[in-house]
């Protein structure tokens, strides 16, 4: 994960001034890392695909975000709710989105 590496370590390191630290502290402290996301998936393959083959409990493992389904609002769509830490719902939703896509590319019906 050659990527993420210089962004989050730079605030984190010795070289932060003490108004960085109090920053980062207050952050922490308001429960900002703790965030909710909420995405819209194509039902069928959160109900066909995503859950029965334990692709959604593999992508909650993996990016560290508790996922929650919700209502099939609007009609064909699924509300799925991730909560964690913000880098882990935004893993969450890269695994998820590059699921649709996938499904999409296969014409909606993955296997």
């Amino acid at each position: 994960g050659g990527m993420m590496g210089g962004m989050g370590m730079g605030m984190m390191g010795g070289m932060a001034s003490p108004n960085e630290r109090a920053f980062m502290t207050a952050l922490q402290a308001s429960g900002i890392n703790s965030s909710e996301l909420t995405l819209l998936l194509p039902q069928v393959l959160v109900q066909n695909i995503l859950v029965p083959r334990g692709i959604m409990a593999e992508i909650a493992q993996r990016s560290g975000a508790k996922i929650d389904l919700g209502a099939e609002s609007p009609p064909g769509m699924r509300q799925v709710t991730l909560s964690g830490a913000m880098v882990a719902n935004a893993l969450a939703s890269l695994f998820l989105q590059e699921k649709v896509i996938q499904f999409q590319q296969m014409g909606g019906s993955m296997g």
